[in-house]
This record gives C-alpha cells, structure tokens and sequence, in this order.
C-alpha cells in the first residue's frame, strides 16, 4: 500500500501550518500511542509474535490509533497542515500493515516480480488477515475516513493555488492519493468475498468505503472508476445480502462521470 502521509505531505508542501491546542494534544495522544505500540509490537515479535487485542495495553493503544472515541472531524481536531505533517493517516495503516506483514522474512524474498516471492507475500498475507482480523480492521476503517477528512481541506488548499504553484510534486502527490482510493475500494472487494473474514469485518470494511465514497471516488479520474466499477460488479453478485446496500451504493459512486476539484489536476 502506498504510504499515506507521503501523499498528503507532496500535495501540501510549503502550506502554513496552523493548529490550536486542542489539535496539538489529539495528536501528540495519537503519536504517543503509535509510539507505544511500536514498543508493544517489538515486545511481542521478540517472542515471534504480535501484539493482541487480548492485552488490554494493546487494545488501549489500538483504540486511540483506530479513532475508536471518533474524535477526528469534530470540535478542533480538523483536518490541517497539522495533521498531515504528523502522518495522522499514515499512524493506523501503518499499524495494520505491520501485522499484514508479521512474519515475512524480507532477507529471504527475491524480488517482487519473482512468483516464487508473490507466492510467500500471498501466503503469509492470508494468513495474518485471518489471524489478526479485529486488531486489523478499526485501524484500516479509520485510515479510509481519515483520508476522506483530508480531502475538502485538501480541494480548498489546492484551489488557492496559482497555476505556477500546482508543481509536479503535488501533481505526484495527488495521483498517490487516487492510487491510494484506488487500493482501498478495491480492498473492499476482496473483503466482501474473503472467506477469512468473519461477517462482522467484512461489514465494517466495505461500510466505511461506503461510507467514504461520496468523497473519495470523485478524486479519482473516470476511467479508474469504470475500471473499479468493471471489478466491483462480480463481486456484488457473490456478496452476503447484508453487504449489497453499502456496494450497491459503492457502485453508484463509481458510476459518476464528472471530474471537477481535485480530479481535475
């Protein structure tokens, strides 16, 4: 997956960095903790394992990364030069990516192209997704809607800025931000149908695309929503019931043809 904050951070190079207090403590809460679990994460791996929601300083630690009090997007704690300069979004992905990933010996891999490599990436990915699903799961939902928060403030800082300032690395920027979207809806899919999934997950999964759509899809160019859409499609079919309202509404998302805002760059 593409890392989030260097997405953001391209995009918002040289925007003044403006915060208040109460957005400093929310973040330094949220450092503090990816801090820790950093701590936790090596304790555990130490003994060839990971760090669970069985231990209550792991699920203390995993509920502040994962947003569980839902405190971004409301009062102070906005989305702000702040926040992305501080890898917000970037701190619970991360997170969930470490344990996506517990386990892959990197000194044994060939490179990324070699069957042999995707073969043992594939493997120990499967296995971790169905081991350690609900330390996974609030973490990956909260990077969606971070990200979704990140893109009105975004559109705003970009239509401020005179056409010689739109450089080619926040042009860069926001093409890793639609390949970023791009990763998330198609995750969706495969979680709607991942047999490792309990029900539960895959719900929250594909909700908080659904949820998300309406702000994130529009980034996208025209042609990757048809592309997603194209994919989605099958996998609506083969979807539990309880799923289809949330892709069916991921699916009218992708069907938008306009591309104003941040499509248009």
């Amino acid at each position: 997956m593409i890392s989030v904050r260097l997405a953001l951070v391209l995009v918002f190079t040289a925007a003044p960095l403006a915060a208040r207090a109460d957005a400093a403590a929310e973040m330094k809460r949220f450092k503090d903790a990816f801090a820790h679990f950093t701590e936790l994460r090596e304790t555990a791996q130490a003994k060839g394992e990971m760090p669970t929601l069985a231990d209550p300083d792991t699920a203390r630690t995993l509920a502040v990364l994962g947003d569980a009090t839902h405190s971004f997007g409301k009062g102070d704690f906005q989305a702000s030069g702040q926040t992305i300069e501080g890898n917000l979004c970037g701190m619970p992905v991360a997170t969930a990516m470490s344990y996506l990933f517990s386990g892959l010996d990197q000194t044994k891999l060939g490179p990324a192209s070699d069957p042999a490599t995707q073969v043992a990436v594939k493997k120990t990915q499967t296995e971790n997704t169905k081991k350690y699903q609900n330390e996974m799961t609030p973490l990956i939902a909260f990077g969606i809607h971070c990200m979704a928060l990140h893109a009105p403030f975004l559109q705003k800082f970009v239509s401020t800025l005179p056409p010689a300032q739109m450089t080619e690395t926040r042009r860069a920027g926001l093409a890793k931000m639609r390949l970023g979207v791009t990763q998330m809806v198609t995750g969706a899919t495969l979680a709607a149908a991942d047999p490792n999934l309990s029900d539960a997950n895959r719900g929250v999964l594909v909700a908080a695309i659904a949820r998300d759509a309406p702000t994130l899809v529009p980034i996208l160019k025209p042609e990757a929503r048809a592309g997603l859409k194209a994919s989605f499609e099958p996998a609506l079919a083969k979807a539990p019931e309880a799923l289809k309202p949330d892709m069916n509404a991921i699916l009218g998302e992708l069907g938008r043809q306009t591309c104003e805002g941040l499509c248009a760059y």
